[in-house]
C-alpha cells in the first residue's frame, strides 16, 4: 500500500521536475512530498523495496503515465 502511494507521489515529482533535476534530488522531494501528503506524517521508509519493484510492469506503467504528461505539459 505504501509502496503504490510513494510510486504516485515519484510520479508527480517527475513530472513537476525540470530537465536540470538529477535523479537524487528527484528522490529527496518525493520523499518530502510524501511525507506532507501521509496522514500521520510518516517518511516513506521502504525504498529499498520500491527500488526492485519500480521495474516491473505494474510500477513502471504508473511512472510511464507520468513522464508521458510531463512531456504533453
Amino acid at each position: 500500500k505504501d509502496i503504490g502511494k510513494f510510486c504516485g507521489v515519484y510520479a508527480q515529482v517527475r513530472r513537476t521536475c525540470t530537465s536540470g533535476h538529477s535523479d537524487d534530488m528527484i528522490m529527496e522531494k518525493a520523499h518530502l512530498w510524501y511525507k506532507n501528503q501521509s496522514n500521520q506524517k510518516k517518511p516513506f521508509t521502504l525504498e529499498y523495496m520500491w527500488r526492485e519493484l519500480k521495474d516491473q510492469p505494474k510500477w513502471r506503467s504508473i511512472i510511464k503515465k507520468g513522464r508521458k504528461q510531463e512531456q504533453e505539459d
